[in-house]
């Protein structure tokens, strides 16, 4: 196995594979690459090629991991990728170890903001939830604790990128959403189009989808039979329970279910108005998903 480009990714990926008992190579264009040192104390057997992605390492690899920081158009990789040498990312590797729930979450704007409060919805259902991904912990690191050695893990709340997305091929989310899209990491992509597929990616083999209807290009294309929830703003577009919406109501922004409603403060700006639903949708079909709260009606 090749892992290309170390820092927090990459070290996380050499862990995992090392106790998993795989041989691993390291290359990386950076002279000193961060986590160089932690890398020679902790896997001195593990090599590390720095200053160039040195492509005779690359094509002796059986597969290779690559860190979110490193595109797939180096040219490297695309010498890698001719030759039929597999590409993945470490949300692959994650995905291929866990069999519980994961509800995966990307967007341009505002994702960290909602993994944190799904990940404490569901804590506040009692649940045993890991919460990782872009945000915080690797992905890979959160496998490595007593809670997923005992099998005690309920759900999994996962931040992704769209240059995390771009190497996830089996990532099958029990609950999947783009919050929204605005151009971003132009320097990385060649326009919009390959930045928005990028980020639909998380949507390849889900379960449910939780889409933002006021945004075009965040709406998902997946089956019929594919369950979905939505949020957005205003409440004229709930046309059944699984849809939310967010209104001014008594000087608080509520979001709002058809026959029920749930109130929640929330500051100024049209992004932080619509934020509050979008959770609300989750928790209850999470709460449902681990049959731990039921969540009522009048909530």
């Amino acid at each position: 196995m090749v892992v290309v480009g170390l820092g927090q990714t990459g070290l996380s990926c050499v862990r995992f594979l090392r106790e998993k008992g795989f041989d691993v190579a390291v290359v990386d264009s950076r002279d000193t690459p961060p986590g160089k040192p932690e890398l020679g104390n902790d896997y001195p057997e593990v090599s590390l090629t720095s200053g160039s992605f040195d492509v005779d390492v690359l094509l002796s690899a059986d597969e290779i991991i690559l860190s979110p920081g490193v595109a797939l158009a180096e040219p490297a990789l695309q010498k890698a990728r001719k030759k039929g040498i597999p590409i993945v990312g470490d949300i692959d590797l994650f995905c291929r170890e866990v069999d519980k729930p994961i509800v995966a979450i990307t967007g341009s704007n505002a994702k960290s903001t909602v993994t944190d409060l799904v990940g404490a919805m569901a804590r506040g259902s009692q649940s045993e939830v890991k919460v990782g991904g872009n945000i915080g912990t690797a992905v890979l690191d959160l496998l490595d604790d007593e809670a997923d050695e005992l099998g005690k893990t309920e759900l999994y709340v996962l931040e992704l990128s769209s240059f995390q997305l771009e190497t996830t091929h089996d990532l099958a989310a029990t609950v999947a959403t783009v919050l929204n899209l605005s151009e971003d990491h132009m320097d990385r992509y060649d326009g919009m189009q390959p930045y928005v597929a990028a980020k639909h990616r998380v949507f390849n083999n889900c379960k449910k989808v939780v889409v933002n209807r006021d945004d075009p290009l965040a709406q998902p294309l997946v089956g019929k039979l594919v369950e979905r929830y939505s949020f957005g703003l205003g409440e004229e577009q709930l046309t059944s329970p699984r849809d939310f919406g967010v209104m001014v109501v008594e000087f608080y922004f509520t979001a709002y279910q058809i026959h029920s409603r749930t109130a929640s403060r929330s500051k100024s700006g049209c992004w932080n108005r619509v934020q509050p639903s979008k959770p609300f949708a989750s928790k209850k079909h999470i709460c449902t998903k681990l049959n731990k709260t039921r969540v009522p009606n009048d909530e």
